[in-house]
């Protein structure tokens, strides 16, 4: 830990840089990777908060776990193609970082990669991925827009928890699954459509989302899980099927009174968990 080093040139002679190599050094202002270098450790550069940008050599081709993890300064980084794996909390906590370039080389985000980065304002995910990991984008609360392409299959658990300023997003016809938590306090989240090929939502998955007054549930969901729609208190009307085999307890509770109109949920839901007068407020 270096805490005064503000600079440095890597020489050309190098070809790896090891795990926790510069971590903390919080006076770093400026590293020049070389190509010679072909595997950055992990945690390498993690929390060295002063580093403001970085270009990532074209020699890389993973960006290990927590590799720019806290750095807090970072407003720029240049991912080339030759990049395949953005590891586990890869630029967690990057929190002036507000955009971001993803070339379709990569082919996993791992998990918790942009959590916190709380500056983000709009992300394209590449068609090279198929899935949205764990807590991806938790905490990004500027982020109001992001393009998922049709290669996605999964939402992963938490994902998009907290985006706070997230007022829609596409689900493409190719996701099947939205995990728990997954739209979890989205309190500006108004509207959204479901597609007809999800057949499974999550626990939590749209919790507390205050502003959303309208949800579809496609056919080839059976079951909605504890807490799904708990809290949100703008939902007044729901499209669900009579297909759905249970709804648990939870699920719609803290949610306008309106909700008991609906004759699927009065049947499988009020009259199951809550006297037949009962008023959810």
């Amino acid at each position: 830990m270096c805490v005064s080093l503000t600079s440095i040139n890597i020489p050309s002679i190098l070809t790896s840089i090891g795990a926790q190599c510069f971590i903390d050094c919080k006076s770093l202002t400026r590293i020049d990777i070389p190509t010679s270098v072909k595997t950055i450790g992990e945690e390498c550069f993690r929390r060295c908060t002063s580093l403001k940008s970085i270009d990532v050599p074209s020699s890389i081709s993973v960006l290990g776990k927590s590799c720019f993890s806290g750095c807090c300064s970072l407003t720029s980084i240049t991912i080339p193609s030759s990049i395949s794996i953005l590891g586990p909390h890869c630029l967690d906590s990057c929190k002036s970082l507000s955009n971001i370039e993803l070339p379709t080389s990569i082919k996993g985000i791992g998990v918790s990669c942009f959590i916190l980065c709380s500056s983000l304002k709009s992300i394209n995910i590449p068609t090279s991925i198929s899935k949205i990991g764990y807590y991806c984008f938790k905490k990004c609360f500027l982020l109001t827009k992001i393009n998922l392409p049709t290669t996605i299959s999964e939402l992963g658990n938490y994902c998009f928890n907290e985006c706070k300023s997230l007022k829609s997003i596409n689900i493409p016809t190719s996701v099947k699954i939205l995990g728990d938590g997954c739209f979890k306090d989205c309190k500006t989240l108004t509207r959204i459509n479901i597609p007809i090929s999800v057949n499974e939502i999550g626990s939590e998955c749209f919790c507390r989302c205050l502003s959303l007054n309208y949800i579809n549930i496609p056919r080839k969901v059976k079951e909605l899980r504890k807490d799904c729609f708990k809290g949100c208190s703008s939902l007044s009307d729901i499209d669900i099927p009579t297909t759905i085999s249970e709804i648990e307890e939870g699920c719609f509770d803290e949610c306008p009174s309106e909700l008991k109109k609906n004759k699927v949920l009065k049947k499988m839901y009020y009259r199951k968990y809550y006297d037949d007068d009962c008023i959810i407020v």
